[in-house]
């Protein structure tokens, strides 16, 4: 079972936590984009989409990454408020062809709406403009990457947690 929010339900019906803990997919923001069907199929086949490529040369080859943000080699965590769900410290960036990043100026990630702040922009190219967040769940974001010469190119990403077994030297926990 793979519950669906249809794009036109309404955007402050809140998910339940049971359906957050597992693959859901939510159309109200975007329809039924390339990206969301991607991932139902995904979900009903197992077979996870290959990248849809660009005809734009280069810039075909610039991709949104997501990675933990280790420190001192461990994985943090934490609990937000008593009781919630465990979050994890995760970086987003752009890669890709060194040239090509270079004539990247800023990148405006969307976040999940319910982030409290979903729209974040990063100027910072030595970091390969990266954000950090802290999430318990995977979600489809988008950025929207901006060139020095006024040209924009719009990228998607699932976010997805992969996370290790528990080895018990591999988690820090920041609570």
């Amino acid at each position: 079972m793979i519950p669906v929010i249809l794009p036109y339900a309404p955007i402050d019906v809140r998910v339940p936590t049971l359906v957050r803990a597992y693959t859901w997919i939510d159309c109200r923001e975007n329809g039924f984009s390339d990206s969301v069907l991607d991932r139902l199929h995904w979900g009903i086949t197992g077979d996870r989409p290959q990248p849809r490529e660009e005809s734009s040369g280069g810039l075909a080859r610039v991709r949104l990454e997501s990675y933990f943000a280790m420190e001192g080699g461990k994985i943090p965590f934490r609990r937000f408020r008593r009781g919630g769900a465990y979050h994890y410290k995760v970086k987003i960036g752009l890669a890709g062809d060194a040239s090509v990043l270079d004539s990247v100026i800023e990148v405006e990630y969307d976040l999940h709406h319910t982030f409290k702040l979903p729209r974040r922009i990063s100027t910072d190219r030595a970091n390969n403009f990266c954000i950090e967040i802290w999430t318990y769940g995977e979600f489809d974001l988008s950025a929207t990457v901006r060139f020095a010469d006024g040209t924009a190119l719009e990228r998607e990403h699932y976010l997805e947690l992969d996370l290790p077994d528990d080895d018990g030297t591999n988690y820090l926990d920041l609570s």
